[in-house]
Formats: C-alpha cells, sequence, structure tokens
C-alpha cells in the first residue's frame, strides 16, 4: 500500500526555499521513526513501512513530498481492516498526518498532544473515561476530545511522544511559524508556532502519566483452534478464542519445535494452552481498548481430522 502526503514548514526564513540542515535532518528522521514505530505499534511484525521524500521548491516556503510504503504478507493481505491489522492510511489518519472522510484531526497524535499542551499550559486537569468504542479526555473546564484507542495506545510510548515534538521542533526557530501537512491539494493538519512551543513543553513522562491505565489480566487454561500460523520470526498467530484473534505465543520451546519441522500444528488445529488476556482498563476498571492475548504455554496439539477421500 501507497500513501502520498506532503509535509510544509512555513515562515519569512524560508521565502528562499532553504532550510538549514540541522533543522530538516533531524526532523525528517523523526517523522520516518515516527511513522515506522506507530506502524510496529499498532500491526506488530506483521507489516513493514518505508518513507521516501522528494524535493518541491516551487513554493515560498520549505516543503517535501513524501510516500509511505507498507508491505505486506501474501498471508495477511485478507486481514486488512480486521482487528491486528492496521493499514497505512489509518496510520497516518492516528498520527494526524492525513485526514479520514470526515475530515476530523484533532483525535489523531498531534491533535491530543494539542489538547494536552493546552491543559498543561493553563493548569487545567483532566480526566479519561471510556465511552462507546472511544476514549474521552475530558477537561475541568468541559472542554474534551474524543480519541480512537490506536492513538491512546500510541500515546502511551515516550518514543511516539518524542518524535512527534521532533518533527514540530524546527517551528520553534526564528523565521519559522508554522508547521503543515498536506495531501490531494488540501491542507490536513497545521501546527503554529505557539501551538508548537507548548507541545515542545510537554515531557513525554508527563502524559504517560497523565493517560496511563492499568491493566486487568488473567490467565487461563483453555482449548484455542489456529487459523494462521507463523512459520518465520516472532510474529502473531491468528487463533480462534470465541472469535479470530491475534496472539502472541510466548512458549519458546514449542514455537522453536514447530518452526523446525518437529511438532506439526497445521491450521484447525486444537492447542491446548495457558491464554493470558491483557485488558486495559481505566481507573474504574472500564476497558479503554482492545484485549491483548498472549500463550505462554502450549501443553498440547490435537491435529484436525483428516478428509476422507471420496473417490
Amino acid at each position: 500500500m501507497r500513501v502520498q502526503a506532503i509535509i510544509r514548514y512555513d515562515g519569512p526564513a524560508l521565502e528562499n526555499h532553504q532550510m538549514d540542515i540541522n533543522e530538516l535532518a533531524p526532523a525528517l528522521l523523526a517523522l520516518g521513526d515516527l511513522i515506522r514505530d506507530s506502524n510496529r505499534i499498532l500491526n506488530g511484525g506483521e507489516t513493514s513501512v518505508r518513507v521516501l521524500v522528494s524535493a518541491d521548491t516551487e513554493q515560498q516556503c520549505f516543503q517535501l513530498g513524501f510516500d509511505v510504503l507498507q508491505s505486506l504478507g501474501d498471508q495477511i493481505m485478507n486481514l486488512i481492516g480486521q482487528e491486528g491489522v492496521k493499514d497505512a492510511k489509518e496510520i497516518l489518519e492516528w498520527i494526524g498526518i492525513i485526514t479520514g472522510v470526515g475530515g476530523a484531526v484533532t483525535a489523531s497524535v498531534f491533535g491530543v498532544l494539542k489538547f494536552l499542551a493546552w491543559t498543561k499550559k493553563d493548569n487545567i486537569t483532566y480526566h479519561i473515561e471510556a465511552k462507546e468504542g472511544s476514549i474521552v479526555y475530558i477537561a475541568d473546564n468541559g472542554a474534551s476530545i474524543n480519541v480512537p484507542p490506536p492513538v491512546h495506545q500510541l500515546l502511551q510510548s515516550p518514543e511516539i511522544i518524542k518524535n512527534a515534538q521532533r518533527v514540530i521542533e524546527p517551528v520553534d526557530s526564528d523565521g519559522i511559524n508554522k508547521l503543515e501537512f498536506e495531501q490531494g491539494g488540501r491542507i490536513t493538519h497545521e501546527i503554529s508556532e505557539v501551538e508548537a512551543k507548548d507541545i515542545l513543553n510537554l515531557r513525554p513522562s508527563w502524559v504517560i502519566e497523565d493517560i496511563q491505565e492499568t491493566e486487568h489480566v488473567s490467565e487461563i487454561r483453555t482449548s484455542v483452534r489456529i487459523k494462521r500460523a507463523i512459520y518465520e520470526g516472532g510474529g502473531k498467530w491468528t487463533i480462534i478464542y470465541q472469535k479470530p484473534v491475534e496472539a502472541k505465543i510466548s512458549d519458546e520451546d514449542f514455537v522453536k519445535k514447530f518452526q523446525s519441522g518437529n511438532v506439526k500444528a497445521p491450521p484447525r488445529s486444537i492447542l491446548d494452552v495457558d491464554l493470558i488476556v491483557s485488558v486495559p482498563v481505566d481507573a474504574d476498571g472500564i476497558a479503554t481498548g482492545k484485549p491483548n492475548y498472549e500463550i505462554s504455554k502450549v501443553h498440547e496439539v490435537t491435529l484436525p481430522p483428516e478428509q476422507k477421500s471420496l473417490i
């Protein structure tokens, strides 16, 4: 999958289309890291992304076009849009680089950082509630922002926050007063000089401490059915546990034997396992995100019944 967009820094210092490489290089590297880390957090090892840039010198500013190329394994192409696999367009929407159908960007990583910077600057406290599939950050003065669970998940990572700040950092320089993202000739997100300064004053530890959740963890002995196995590497398996879910198998002995061919466990096999289910919850015990599944021990494999020949 390929998604194209433009990043633009603007201000009187950039009218000659030139920008100090000491400001540009760290910002572009951070943009690449921000996109790659977001993909890793949301998709694990299921997909990989590359970020390619191209110069545009026609504008009275400094802008670069960039392409995000997402590589998908053939075995998961049919899982795009389902639980556990997020495409490049969704990831860029959640970061705040492009917009979705409704055009809303406030519930992105950049949008939430604006909200949190505003509360910190004005000493406004807020709390978090889970409502109808989203997470609501509610300030004490009544202002609020609805945050999709993937955005909330990304904000648990200090590296996501740090790289978002590094992308914004050139706007804090003399003569640069705005950062814009554009797609298809339309501005999709804008960060002003004042907003940039407020976001850069945030410490990642403050953000994470404020939004940090607890987890409800349960471990059960149960049976699951294999839908998709991982024959190389450490990606998540697709198993049937009430419904199709993605699960990491941390039983290294089983994985090693399976991937070396010493243990057979084709799709439709039944595994007798110790399953750990972790659910992020708020202070009131209300779920604020999707469960995470991990198989800590595989006790037994039951192979699927052989199909009898009709001849």
